[in-house]
């Protein structure tokens, strides 16, 4: 998350508690090459196969359980 925030210039959060509580561990590294897709699929192929969303609020994207993305 942090070279996707570097690249597209935007803060990227992560829901520490939430991921904590459904046994996700926020460190989990990803190795995922693609090119040429917009950022929201690339968000999507990474975080449906572990169940997160992401959500827009306060100017910042935030990273966080289907769960925690419903009561937002």
């Amino acid at each position: 998350m942090t070279y996707l925030s570097d690249i597209h210039n935007i803060p990227i959060l992560i829901d520490e508690q939430s991921l904590a509580e459904d046994g996700i561990d926020p460190d989990e590294p990803i190795d995922l090459f693609l090119s040429g897709i917009r950022l929201e699929s690339v968000l999507r192929r990474i975080l449906d196969p572990l169940a997160l969303e992401f959500v827009i609020e306060h100017d910042a994207m935030t990273i966080t359980t289907s769960e925690a993305a419903r009561g937002k």
